[in-house]
């Protein structure tokens, strides 16, 4: 899962460079802030298409003090939620290209085209691309109480009882939601899909019991492993997470290509 920050093509590549550093979420300007921009004293928008609480408006909120202080600016997350990112993402296609308003996103920016019949912008054509600010992976994660709480145990379970298991996703046509969709297809199994609208409410749902599975980004899971709320069954990197050292991979459970 990239996340990456994005602002209007018009407002031209020449009026802020970035660059990620030492792989955290954090940009430096490669060349100065416009002395007009400099000047001013009115926020920054960052627009984060998706709810509060997801693991993009983690990465912006951690993001904004820190372009704050180096630009000498305010710079404010604002979450437009809706229609898999697509609303937000429009209003900042359609912004004033004075560089004020810039789009913190996931990989929804570029896989809507393939996902909805129209989608209100072009993300080659109107958007500029600053800075990778964040690679993470996903993480498949069960509730305590789940009848399976391993990978092979869910998947003997879903092929003996076909559409018989629930998993929660933050929507249609989310990483989280077809990465399960992958899983189905490797596997060779069939869950039923309960969409939420946001990552909050399907990580309430899930911790509360009411839907046993669901994919999440290592660091919106993490919290939840450590006090021992979630349990993890697989990683969809390449190698084990430093952070979680005993959780075998898909592939190392042979789910290959995840």
């Amino acid at each position: 899962m990239n996340d990456r920050l994005f602002w209007p093509r018009s407002a031209a590549r020449r009026q802020f460079m970035g660059r990620m550093v030492s792989g955290s979420a954090l940009l430096c300007g490669a060349s100065p802030w416009p002395v007009a921009l400099a000047q001013e004293n009115a926020p920054v928008r960052l627009v984060v298409p998706f709810t509060p609480g997801t693991g993009i408006d983690t990465v912006a909120r951690a993001l904004a003090p820190r372009l704050a202080e180096r630009f000498g600016r305010p710079f404010v997350v604002d979450n437009v939620a809706g229609a898999s990112g697509n609303i937000g993402t429009q209003q900042v296609a359609r912004a004033k290209p004075d560089g004020n308003t810039l789009l913190v996103t996931v990989n929804t920016f570029v896989m809507n085209r393939s996902l909805f019949k129209t989608v209100p912008y072009d993300p080659v054509k109107d958007f500029e691309p600053i800075a990778q600010t964040s690679l993470g992976t996903l993480v498949l994660v069960a509730h305590p109480g789940a009848s399976a709480r391993t990978l092979p145990d869910l998947i003997t379970q879903a092929k003996g009882n076909p559409r018989g298991l629930n998993y929660a996703s933050p929507g249609v046509g989310t990483p989280h939601h077809l990465a399960m969709s992958l899983l189905e297809w490797r596997a060779g199994i069939d869950l039923v899909h309960v969409p939420y609208k946001g990552t909050a409410g399907a990580l309430t749902d899930l911790l509360g019991g009411h839907v046993p599975y669901m994919f999440l980004p290592v660091h919106v899971a993490l919290p939840h492993l450590r006090s021992n709320k979630l349990v993890a069954m697989a990683s969809g990197s390449e190698r084990r997470l430093p952070a979680l050292p005993q959780l075998p991979t898909f592939a190392e459970q042979g789910i290959a290509e995840m």
